[in-house]
């Protein structure tokens, strides 16, 4: 368990191997992953992370941090910044946001090179008193397209208890835990 910034997170994951060479960075933070440990070759991809351009089999190691959050509740939250930054306009629902990450996690197994390493980080979360398991959801589904998973770090930030009430005063009933933390699965990509 990892408590802090992304930075910290990142840097146990660099102490344990899984950044040692050159690295592709599809995260949207644009770098901000890299505020502890940075590698020595670093890429801090600018386009359409599901859409790369890249050669098959090119990228020793990848990182992602795809949209995995919940869209909330627009108007007073801070998603719209969020999907600004990854280009990915209006989405809406649990649904859409899987979708996007799963073509997004095809990309990265299609360029990650054969045995390699892919970075992917998600959350289980609660929408609208559902219970998402995006957790579990991709490691399967890496192992469906060709990645193997090796590893996960659970990242914990300093969120707190949930609400008692809601914006507009009236009570809250929380019917599941809450998630103040994400997972950084690792992947490698099995060898043909």
């Amino acid at each position: 368990m990892i408590r802090g910034s992304n930075g910290k997170l990142i840097a146990a994951a660099a102490r344990l191997g899984y950044l040692d060479g050159p690295v592709l960075d599809l995260t949207y933070g644009r770098g901000k992953w890299w505020t502890v440990w940075k590698p020595n070759e670093i890429l801090i991809f600018p386009g359409d992370f599901t859409d790369t351009a890249i050669v098959n089999d090119a990228a020793p190691i990848i990182c992602f941090d795809p949209p995995y959050i919940s869209t909330g509740n627009k108007a007073t939250s801070t998603i719209p910044d969020f999907y600004d930054r990854y280009g990915i306009g209006e989405l809406s629902g649990w649904q859409a946001i899987r979708k996007l990450m799963e073509v997004g996690l095809d990309e990265c197994a299609r360029i990650l090179a054969p045995g390699g390493f892919l970075l992917f980080k998600c959350m289980n979360y609660v929408e609208s008193g559902r219970r998402i398991w995006n957790v579990h959801h991709f490691a399967e589904y890496g192992d469906c397209i060709g990645l193997r998973l090796v590893d996960e770090f659970v990242h914990v930030t300093n969120g707190g208890p949930q609400p008692d009430t809601n914006l507009d005063g009236s009570p809250r009933a929380q019917k599941h835990a809450r998630q103040v933390h994400s997972t950084l699965l690792v992947f490698t990509k099995v060898k043909r």
